[in-house]
């Protein structure tokens, strides 16, 4: 089951503190999803909606792109550089 949650709240922002503050560094906006496996755990991903101030949802024939992290590593590794 897949559960999009409100992009950017006040919870959000605490809940992923990291992601949060390497997004606001770097000027995107975001919003996470939430979603339970067969097997009871909870994985969260996050998409991208605005970067450099362009809306990046679509519109422009490109498909989506599933960036995952290594063993150990979390998903602002991505935006750190």
């Amino acid at each position: 089951m897949l559960a999009a949650v409100s992009a950017q709240s006040a919870a959000d922002k605490d809940k992923y503190a990291l992601w949060t503050s390497t997004c606001d560094k770097w000027g995107f906006e975001w919003e996470p999803y939430e979603m339970e496996t067969e097997d009871g755990w909870t994985v969260t991903m996050f998409r991208i909606t605005k970067a450099d101030g362009k809306d990046t949802r679509g519109g422009n024939g490109k498909p989506p792109v599933l960036m995952m992290h290594g063993a150990g590593m979390a998903a602002h590794s991505w935006l750190a550089g």
